[in-house]
């Protein structure tokens, strides 16, 4: 029955030693160094990518231009029409929504965090 919750037994690890806690740190440190978000596609971007939802994993501290970047390496078809050619930004008539409840003003430098939704809108979706 654990095994559903705990595939690898991780929750009976020892942790009696210093040198214990220090390999249990250091476990935790590598599997907590990614985020895991997903981008929503709208209008244009959904026919350029030929899918609705994008999931993206990036390294901890990515940011929105660093998501657009991934996008634009699964999506290659989005780049110069929906993402600028520098691949950090959007195109012009295009934004960008945080998890549906903030527009960013092409403020590419904020944190993303595991479980954001970025929802990129063109101006023919109502974006």
């Amino acid at each position: 029955d654990i095994r559903h919750f705990d595939p690898e037994g991780l929750s009976f690890r020892n942790m009696n030693s210093p040198t214990d806690y220090q390999a249990a740190l250091t476990l935790w440190q590598q599997r907590h160094t990614q985020i895991s978000c997903v981008v929503e596609l709208f209008g244009v971007a959904r026919l350029k990518a030929k899918a609705a939802r994008v999931p993206l994993t990036l390294a901890s501290g990515a940011t929105i231009g660093d998501a657009f970047r991934a996008l634009a390496d699964v999506a290659p078809a989005l780049v110069n029409t929906v993402i600028a050619l520098d691949c950090h930004s959007l195109a012009a008539g295009f934004s960008c929504n945080l998890n549906g409840t903030q527009f960013l003003p092409n403020d590419w430098h904020t944190a993303l965090h595991s479980g954001d939704s970025l929802l990129i809108l063109s101006s023919d979706a109502g974006g």
